[in-house]
């Protein structure tokens, strides 16, 4: 008979194995379209029976498998054509995935709601997360229609204006109900937070074995010319795996660290269309080291600590100061990428923000021109523009008529809905009150990272690509399962 260890060693290899096939036939679909649509109607069958028969647990943990598994935009997989998969389908776009996030609804009495979110509002975080969101969409709704009321930036008569109100709003609302759901899950199942921790890890251990398969079999995306990794975009999140062994729950876990390791290898070949923002990622994971470090050191360790972590700053500097344009990569995309991150620390360098690359100058000059146009409709400060709220360029730093960067329509109205960075998206749309819940999440999550890793990638998610990709709504379930975690925790230890 298996020991409980030993069977979920086995449970675990048994869910990697099925997800790696899945991550496989969803490279597949890229070549071969059909694959795709077959795909995503096998998927939505799958999840009717679930929710018919009443499976509502399963019917969650299925939906976060096939969102976080699909391919969503082609210009990160070809060069040129369209990709379709379970998140993306012909005719229907993404629409059916708000109609599969809004279903569970359908179920949920109005005491057996009441319940869940009586349940929820025991834990102090997720309560916050979730409460907060609720009410952004409250926001986002009533100010999206004075800003139409008020015909600002004369949205009125844009054509564009209707289908990027209901794309924000779509977006939002599911990301509001994926998130209530599982929140609802958490705090009222004994063992759903264990369902959804194997779930989401088996996800990450899944993109090595992929990966190599991908590159055996010859497969590769494009993205700027270049070659890229052909796999989701959840891959973004493989290399986070290095730290987890840093973390009490999974010191007995070494071997992730060498997953997460060789994921890092492959990508510098092979990058992720995300590079810049992965490279960011990668010179987070040594803080995270650091913080666990001190956080678990003692007083000998801590006076040895002092004299090793000045070299290691003089060190990471002395790097930044290097110019790397002259030097040959084996993927001039992994360069770019790479020296995109390192230039936006390079605050004291003279004309820092004119030498900055397109990347992260657009998203700076995004938040200062929402300076510049609160600055002349101050009445739209306070919560903002709501959801279809626009942007006008104020500055002459760059030229927004770049359709890498904007766009075809949005150039041609002069009007710009969407933004390339979670904080300025948040900021146009809800204004200070927006930017009031983020910050206090950010704070929230940064309490937490030090105990649990879930928090990190959750905390990367909300930074970064909070309502953008619905494959990188993987990191909504894992903020969620790193909050419920902390808190059980330290409702455990106030019993003792």
């Amino acid at each position: 008979m298996l020991s409980k260890e030993a069977s979920g060693r086995k449970e675990d290899i048994n869910l990697i194995i099925i997800i790696t096939v899945v991550y496989i036939i969803n490279v597949f679909s890229v070549e071969f379209p059909i694959i795709g649509i077959l795909i995503g109607v096998f998927a939505i069958i799958i999840l009717l029976i679930l929710f018919f028969s009443g499976q509502l647990e399963s019917y969650i943990l299925y939906l976060i498998l096939f969102m976080t598994t699909g391919f969503e935009v082609s210009a990160f997989a070809l060069y040129e054509g369209e990709i379709y998969s379970f998140l993306k389908l012909p005719g229907l776009g993404s629409y059916h995935i708000f109609f599969l996030s809004i279903l569970p609804t359908l179920l949920f009495t109005r005491k057996k709601a009441k319940f869940y979110l009586n349940e929820i509002n025991k834990f102090g975080d997720l309560s916050k997360y979730n409460k907060g969101m609720f009410w952004l969409i409250i926001i986002g709704i009533i100010f999206g229609l004075l800003s139409l009321l008020f015909n600002d930036n004369d949205v009125q008569n844009s054509s564009i204006h209707f289908s990027h109100t209901r794309q924000e709003l779509i977006s939002f609302v599911s990301v509001f109900l994926l998130g209530l759901y599982i929140s609802f899950f958490l705090v009222s199942s004994p063992q759903f937070s264990n369902k959804l921790e194997r779930l989401l890890r088996c996800i990450l251990v899944s993109l090595l074995p992929s990966s190599i398969i991908t590159i055996i079999l010859g497969l590769h995306g494009y993205y700027s010319g270049n070659k890229t990794i052909l796999m989701p975009l959840v891959i973004f999140f493989g290399v986070t795996l290095m730290i987890f062994p840093f973390y009490s729950d999974y010191f007995n876990r070494k071997r992730y660290f060498f997953n997460g390791f060789i994921l890092f290898l492959i990508i510098l070949i092979f990058p992720s269309p995300l590079g810049g923002k992965w490279w960011l990622l990668i010179m987070i994971i040594p803080t995270i080291w650091i913080i666990n470090t001190l956080y678990r050191l003692n007083v000998k360790k801590l006076i040895y600590l002092n004299f090793i972590l000045p070299i290691a700053i003089i060190l990471i500097i002395t790097f930044s100061l290097i110019d790397h344009s002259g030097q040959k990569w084996e993927n001039n995309l992994s360069q770019k990428k790479f020296d995109q991150a390192i230039s936006s620390f390079n605050i004291w360098e003279n004309n820092w923000f004119e030498n900055l690359p397109n990347s992260p100058k657009f998203r700076i000059d995004e938040f200062i021109n929402i300076l510049f146009e609160y600055n002349e409709k101050p009445q739209y400060l306070l919560f903002g523009k709501g959801f279809g709220g626009s942007l006008t360029q104020h500055t002459s730093f760059l030229d927004w008529n770049q359709t890498d960067a904007f766009s075809i329509e949005q150039i041609r109205e002069g009007r710009y809905f969407r933004l390339h960075f979670a904080l300025n998206k948040i900021f146009l749309k809800f204004g200070l009150i927006g930017l009031f819940y983020y910050i206090s999440i950010f704070i929230l999550c940064l309490k937490g990272i030090k105990k649990n890793p879930w928090v990190l990638l959750g905390l990367i998610w909300f930074l970064m690509y909070f309502d953008y990709y619905i494959s990188l709504n993987f990191g909504l379930f894992c903020l969620l399962l790193g909050l419920f975690k902390n808190e059980k925790k330290r409702k455990l230890y106030l019993k003792k």
